[in-house]
């Protein structure tokens, strides 16, 4: 009887410490990736002005077709255009 409550024993404390071993690796690749973000964060915005001058040219055909439309929002493109130059120049 004895030797078998040893054996158990032995078994628990291996368990135990398998499981802290675990955690520890996962710690160093979080950093990596906050490294990454971060470098990413900066060709972020530059994407996102470029999709905005996209946006732009999308809706100014839409208004287009339309014969009586076209007189009221030709206005709204250009100043969407100047917006875009303005971003540009903050980017530079």
């Amino acid at each position: 009887q004895q030797q078998q409550q040893q054996q158990q024993q032995q078994h628990q404390q291996q368990q135990k410490q398998l499981r802290p071993l675990p955690p520890s690796p996962p710690p160093p690749p979080p950093p990596a990736t906050a490294v990454t973000t971060r470098t990413a964060t900066h060709p972020q915005p530059t994407w996102i002005k470029t999709r905005t001058s996209t946006t732009t040219t999308n809706t100014a055909p839409s208004p287009s077709p339309p014969p009586p439309l076209p007189p009221p929002p030709s206005p709204t493109p250009t100043t969407t255009t100047t917006t875009t130059i303005t971003t540009t120049i903050l980017a530079c």
